[in-house]
């Protein structure tokens, strides 16, 4: 049995985490939800033992099983600074691939758990080439695996296909079963399982009550849009369409990861873009975005400019906002909040540019936007990954780009955030100022505006693109 009292953790020199009263039996199952900020993955880590106890109680013991978009990130980051080592003797591999962070000799549960989450096209790949979706089911599947008696999953649907999504949930309605111990922080109710009773309200770092979904769903409020700041000067005249690929054909070692697609970005369109993890969309996306440089081999238009005809990356960039896992990876500049928004409008990862008046005053109304005024000031690193995350889209939105790709934006966000930030993407496609492509695993995450839809579908061992406007309806 775990047991909280009373309690006050701590978290930095001038934060705390306070809990008056919580406890947790063996076998029993634990939702935490609340807004970004709020303390849900803090609320974990007290848990496990991780956070210093400055006053009160906490009784268990202590686990080291927590899965979290953080570690994530964490693990993707000591990669490559591992493969930036002159340590790396001549016959280890740079990055380990899935199959050695799995172990080398896979046992029936671990080769039964792959083939649940659909992961086995993936496992001699690095871990730094996986999708975000595809690095998360081997977090999960390695922390299956181990059987811990208490089991500490931070958003663990966060970016799987809806079949992955399913997997898990059954999995973990089995390890309840089996006498487990689960707690899983959610910003998404409708992902708290049917088996998990007892859920913890979070709020600026206090445990306000213990309620259940169906009450709290109940409470659940319409976001009120404020007006859009205005973009800070006319972006050049752009030619389209803006996006166009023909027989598009993208490989890894041996393995095609597209193959064959041709499609277009029409004038006036906005495209959702589907499929399981793997299919491919990041890689599209790598594509449209100039940074695969498989590009150059291929039939790719973007902006009206054949890839390789001259263009440079920060032409491209200049007519595009952009979210993705792999930005956010990639993010590890200590700047301030405000200076990653700032960010948006040079195009750079931390702000190397003297910013004036008039750009701050921008950045400041769109922290507001996003809830994250009161952080301005605050170390982007020191934020929650939710946080982050809403940074990041306000960084990719500030331009009023004639383009703006999102994929999985919304990993971490709370359900008001996502309604109001699908409010401010129907605006902007409304006016005619941007267009959009969205990848996402939710339907419900799809602003109003969304056009039409690109799909990758399994074919006879390979993909189908299947693509076609969206029903009215």
């Amino acid at each position: 049995m775990w047991s909280i009292k009373e309690a006050r953790f701590r978290v930095t020199q001038e934060l705390s985490l306070e809990v008056q009263a919580l406890s947790l039996e063996k076998g029993g199952c634990l939702a935490v939800t609340g807004g970004n900020g709020a303390g849900k993955s803090l609320l974990l880590r007290a848990i496990a033992g991780e956070l210093a106890l400055l006053a009160g109680e906490r009784t268990g013991p202590k686990s080291d099983a927590l899965v979290s978009m953080d570690r994530q990130l964490a693990l993707w980051d000591q990669a490559f600074k591992d493969a930036n080592t002159d340590l790396v003797k001549d016959d280890e591999a740079l990055v380990p691939s899935a199959r050695t962070l799995l172990g080398a000799t896979l046992a029936p549960k671990a080769l039964a758990l792959i083939d649940a989450f659909g992961l086995g096209h993936a496992l001699e790949r690095p871990f730094t080439v996986l999708s975000s979706g595809e690095g998360r089911k081997l977090l999960l599947i390695k922390a299956l695996l181990n059987e811990p008696p208490l089991l500490l999953l931070d958003e663990p649907f966060s970016g799987l296909d809806k079949g992955a999504r399913q997997a898990l949930m059954r999995e973990l309605k089995m390890l309840i079963g089996q006498g487990a111990t689960l707690v899983l922080a959610l910003s998404r109710l409708d992902e708290v399982p049917d088996f998990c009773p007892q859920v913890a309200l979070m709020e600026r770092c206090v445990l306000t009550r213990l309620s259940d979904k169906e009450a709290l769903l109940g409470e659940r409020q319409q976001q009120v849009l404020p007006e859009l700041p205005p973009a800070p000067k006319a972006l050049p005249e752009v030619s389209r369409p803006l996006l166009k690929v023909d027989n598009l054909k993208v490989s890894y070692q041996d393995n095609l990861i597209i193959d064959g697609l041709s499609w277009t970005l029409a004038p006036g369109q906005h495209w959702q873009i589907a499929g399981p993890n793997g299919a491919g969309k990041s890689t599209l996306l790598s594509v449209l975005t100039g940074d695969n440089p498989q590009g150059f081999s291929n039939e790719v238009y973007l902006f009206g400019k054949k890839r390789g005809s001259g263009e440079t990356l920060w032409d491209i960039r200049q007519q595009q906002g952009l979210v993705s896992p792999a930005l956010h990876g990639a993010y590890r500049v200590n700047c301030s909040a405000l200076e990653v928004v700032l960010s948006g409008y040079f195009d750079s990862i931390g702000l190397y540019q003297s910013a004036g008046d008039n750009l701050r005053q921008l950045a400041a109304r769109w922290l507001g936007i996003v809830g994250m005024a009161h952080k301005a000031g605050s170390a982007f690193l020191s934020l929650s990954y939710g946080e982050q995350r809403l940074l990041l889209i306000a960084r990719a939105m500030v331009k009023h780009p004639p383009l703006l790709i999102l994929d999985e934006p919304y990993q971490g966000i709370d359900e008001g955030h996502r309604q109001q930030i699908n409010g401010f993407l129907s605006l902007l496609m409304a006016k005619g100022e941007s267009q959009l492509l969205l990848v996402s695993h939710h339907d419900e995450d799809m602003p109003v505006g969304i056009t039409h839809q690109l799909l990758f579908e399994q074919n006879k061992g390979g993909w189908h693109y299947r693509q076609g406007p969206l029903s009215a309806g």
